[in-house]
């Protein structure tokens, strides 16, 4: 699936509003740190979005680093994820021509597309109060 730089800006702009929703108060519930790993056919995936989505919090992101490891934030960086269920989402966005220097190049995706939604991914993750909330996710 190819998308153009604006689309890709359209689609962070609307996460980020999403995640902005509902952020204050003292009634919000505790982040528990979180990290983990993204591997795609054997190989770290580095500057991969991750994005840990519980059933009735705020979710969590983070960014790959060069040896494909992340730490979830969700009120502020890397305090980590909400306790429970999420569903998780991996995209990764290069462009589609490596040479094109356009303020808009066209973007296609570095990982299989169904890994951007969560009702395809298949991923999930518990993440516990309580115990080791470390995640590899191995991409097929």
């Amino acid at each position: 699936m190819k998308l153009n730089l604006s689309q890709t800006l359209i689609t962070v702009a609307v996460t980020a509003a999403a995640a902005g929703c509902g952020c204050g108060g003292s009634d919000q519930p505790r982040a528990y740190h979180a990290t983990g790993e993204v591997v795609y056919q054997g190989q770290p995936v580095e500057g991969a979005q991750v994005m840990f989505m519980p059933a009735a919090a705020r979710q969590a992101t983070a960014t790959t680093d060069a040896t494909g490891r992340f730490v979830l934030s969700t009120y502020k960086t890397g305090d980590g994820a909400v306790a429970g269920e999420h569903e998780v989402t991996v995209a990764k966005m290069v462009k589609a021509n490596p040479d094109d220097t356009s303020s808009y190049p066209e973007m296609r995706a570095a990982i299989p597309v169904k890994y951007n939604n969560p009702r395809t991914s298949g991923l999930k993750a518990q993440v516990n109060e309580r115990g080791d909330n470390h995640f590899l996710f191995n991409l097929e």
